[in-house]
């Protein structure tokens, strides 16, 4: 977070009396200060989707937030982790340096960096994806949330009160084979993923708050709606009830003006 200061040159004593009378947040600018391993594509306008069952949908219209879940409870084990060899040549090091201490703290460490971290992922693309909807829609019919990089992007700069606050793409590593990431604390760890989800080509948005334990399991990023959806986008086969039903859930919450598309035109197959 950085603190920008902005002093109006008044020579006026009453204006000065005045000045100091006015809220702070009147002439005190604060903006998100991004962490340097945070990376973000160049083009801010690369399309974002999430992807969702109607339950879920339901429940992002009911609280205008986003979901972050905590770290250590998503599907890929390793969140927050280097790989094994890293691991081990850092505690070799430690060892030769006489810090055996070091090991079990640094150990601590990652345990606590994963149970007070908490993201919120979206997959990057110009089109809905065919693997994502296999993946991730367990209970048909679903939909996709799309957005873009700079949408999210601007939520995240404008929810100070659940700074710190970043968001990333993902950098890719050969976690299996030994390779080395880079660290300077969290969330540096956290834009890593081995290399085997690569097609997920992911976007996190990254929350990193002091908790005492317990933590909870997951945590809530209020934000407009509007801000966030750009449109809404039904899974293949869906029907023309499903899409009223969707279009009806917009309208109860006062989206109507969000538009709902089919992802493909599934008309009749021409043979």
């Amino acid at each position: 977070m950085r603190l920008c200061l902005g002093v109006s040159l008044e020579s006026d004593k009453t204006a000065m009396s005045t000045t100091r009378t006015t809220n702070l947040s009147e002439f005190v600018k604060i903006t998100r200060e991004a962490n340097p391993y945070c990376i973000l594509p160049d083009n801010l306008d690369t399309p974002v989707w999430r992807y969702m069952d109607l339950e879920k949908f339901h429940s992002l219209l009911k609280e205008s937030a986003l979901y972050l879940c905590r770290a250590d409870r998503l599907e890929e084990r390793f969140e927050g982790t280097y790989s094994r060899r890293q691991i081990m040549e850092m505690e070799k090091w430690f060892r030769a340096i006489g810090k055996d201490h070091l090991i079990e703290a640094e150990k601590e460490r990652r345990r606590k960096d994963r149970l007070n971290t908490y993201i919120n992922c979206w997959c990057m693309g110009e089109c809905d994806l065919d693997l994502m909807w296999k993946r991730y829609i367990r209970k048909p019919p679903g939909i996709s949330i799309m957005s873009s990089v700079k949408r999210l992007k601007d939520i995240c700069d404008r929810a100070l009160e659940c700074w710190p606050l970043d968001i990333s793409a993902i950098a890719y590593f050969k976690h299996v084979e030994g390779e080395n990431i880079n660290y300077l604390g969290t969330p540096a760890t956290f834009i890593y993923k081995d290399v085997h989800f690569k097609l997920d080509n992911e976007l996190r948005i990254i929350h990193y708050p002091n908790y005492s334990e317990p933590t909870p399991p997951h945590v809530y990023l209020k934000i407009d709606l509007k801000d966030l959806i750009e449109k809404v986008v039904l899974q293949p086969m869906a029907k023309e009830s499903d899409m009223a039903c969707v279009m009806g859930m917009l309208r109860n919450a006062e989206l109507d003006e969000i538009p709902v598309k089919h992802s493909r035109a599934d008309g009749e197959i021409i043979v």
